[in-house]
């Protein structure tokens, strides 16, 4: 197990294919990140603008 392990790990360090997907893995984890600040924003902005609108209604 040990030497498949390393095996695996060579070939994502030294082998160009497995660079090129390290590189795609994280540009993947970069967009899922930057898609998940944007899912959070949406709901925050529907909530805010109601908080704001029953502002303006009481007054």
């Amino acid at each position: 197990i040990k030497k498949r392990w390393g095996e695996l790990r060579d070939f994502f360090k030294n082998d160009p294919l497995g660079q090129r997907l390290v590189a795609l893995g994280n540009d993947l984890t970069a967009i899922c990140q930057k898609l998940q600040l944007k899912i959070r924003e949406v709901p925050k902005k529907y909530v805010k603008n109601l908080v704001e609108e029953k502002d303006d209604d009481s007054k």
